[in-house]
């Protein structure tokens, strides 16, 4: 009960300053809306396929994009590291009865579902008036219960990997210049750029074995219905394996890094 109680407290706060999130959406939403600029005349407006994707896949990518790079990427790094542990305020957390980690998840998820509002309002928008041309979406049950289970993997993995991020912190005062490599890093072989499927041979196979396609490109791909019953079910052990890999090591910095807090801030 406690955890719902957090949940609609934190929902009231984040809708407070909804208009400070539409604006950081706003600034997500044009990178998706110019590359489709590009693969329209690479592709000479349909004409031709790229690397055995056509126009229409792609569109499809990048609006989907728009959601999932709105509702499944977790921004709690920088509360957790500049709030939580360089100001101070992480004694509040460690003096409730409640886990650390799950008391941040459940902040997080209310700017999930508020900027993932906004991405599938923006979505809807142009769905009527493209009249759904450049949308495709996985068809039989199987497929789409899976994609819905990957989705769920991506916004996880995403969470635990920004989780290590925060808690970095205890060890450095400066960790601007860390997430913002790690924001390049994930800008390419998470799939933001463009498929992995279309990048060099390398530089592919490195993203599919990074963690970062697994939490934006194959759920996209995922709910476009592009993966066999098969894929899906390999995609989901990845996310599985990493999930254990995170949390482990999540532990390992936690209980090492909450020796070094002052409970001053930094």
């Amino acid at each position: 009960m406690r955890y719902v109680r957090i949940f609609f407290l934190t929902f009231q706060q984040v809708f407070e300053q909804r208009g400070r999130s539409f604006v950081w959406f706003l600034i997500s939403l044009w990178g998706p809306l110019i590359t489709l600029l590009f693969w329209r005349g690479a592709t000479n407006g349909g004409k031709t396929l790229i690397g055995g994707w056509s126009l229409q896949e792609l569109s499809s990518y990048y609006f989907f994009m728009i959601i999932a790079s709105s509702l499944l990427i977790s921004n709690i790094e920088d509360d957790v590291s500049r709030f939580d542990i360089q100001l101070g305020n992480l004694t509040k957390y460690l003096t409730r009865p409640i886990n650390y980690l799950h008391i941040k998840f459940i902040e997080d998820i209310p700017y999930r579902i508020l900027k993932g509002i906004f991405g599938v309002i923006v979505c809807l928008v142009f769905f009527i008036l493209l009249k759904g041309k450049f949308f495709i979406f996985a068809q039989d049950i199987a497929t789409i219960f899976l994609a819905i289970i990957i989705c769920v993997g991506g916004f996880l993995l995403s969470y635990m990997f920004k989780m290590i991020l925060g808690v970095i912190a205890f060890w450095l005062i400066e960790v601007r210049g860390i997430y913002e490599a790690v924001d390049v890093t994930m800008f390419v072989f998470a799939g933001s750029v463009m498929p992995l499927s279309l990048l060099p041979h390398i530089i592919a196979t490195i993203g599919y074995v990074l963690p970062f396609s697994y939490m934006i490109y194959f759920p996209i791909i995922a709910v476009e219905g592009k993966l066999s019953v098969m894929a899906l079910c390999g995609v989901i052990s990845v996310q599985a394996v990493w999930l254990l890999i995170f949390f482990l090591l999540y532990q390992f910095l936690w209980i090492r890094g909450i020796k070094k807090f002052s409970g001053v801030g930094q």
